[in-house]
This record gives C-alpha cells, structure tokens and sequence, in this order.
C-alpha cells in the first residue's frame, strides 16, 4: 500500500497480515504482545474449526499435525474472494487446487 491510502487502511492491512503470517510480517506499532496473540488465536482457531468440521475425512488421512500444518498455509497464503464465513470451506477447496495444479506443472517439468 502507498502513503496516499488512508493511515486506517494501512493499519488494518498491518494487522491481518500479522495474523495471517506472524514469524514473517511485524506486529502492528502500538498492540501487545499478549493483545495480538488473543486475536491471533481466536481468528485461527475460527477458521480451523470451520474448515475442519466440513474436511473430517481429509483431517483423519492427513493427522493432526499435517492438516494443521495444511489449514495454517491456507490462512497464510489464500486470499478470499469472499468475506462471508461460511463460504470459507469453498475458498479451502479452491486453495487446495491450486496447490495441486501447481504440484502437478512442476513434477511434469521434469519428466
């Protein structure tokens, strides 16, 4: 974002990005710690109980910590083209495919 955007605008786009990737982008000027945390976890915690109520079948073949390691990649690298909450099991999906497209051109690069 450019100095012309708004001070707000910024700030929010600071915040979710530490949320979404918090080893790589900085905490927002003026939040703790401990405060950034809270919404760090319930905002995840939200998503990954969405996600994984609709994907049982995937959770159980991938175990817990692949498929959490799975649905924190999607919270970090996906953007939503929808902010409807419930359309978030569909962005998952759409995700996944794009991961599997992506798998698939680079292994049939080398063949």
């Amino acid at each position: 974002m450019t100095n012309d955007t708004p001070y707000f605008q910024r700030y929010q786009q600071a915040f979710t990005a530490y949320i979404r990737d918090p080893l790589q982008q900085p905490r927002p000027a003026g939040v703790a710690a401990k405060r950034m945390n809270v919404y760090k976890e319930i905002v995840f915690n939200n998503l990954f109980e969405s996600v994984s109520a609709c994907f049982p079948v995937a959770q159980k073949v991938l175990g817990k910590r692949a498929w959490l390691a799975l649905v924190r990649r999607f919270f970090r690298d996906h953007s939503a083209n929808s902010p409807i909450f419930r359309q978030i099991p569909e962005e998952f999906v759409i995700y996944l495919k794009k991961i599997v497209t992506y798998r698939m051109k680079r292994i049939y690069r080398h063949i």
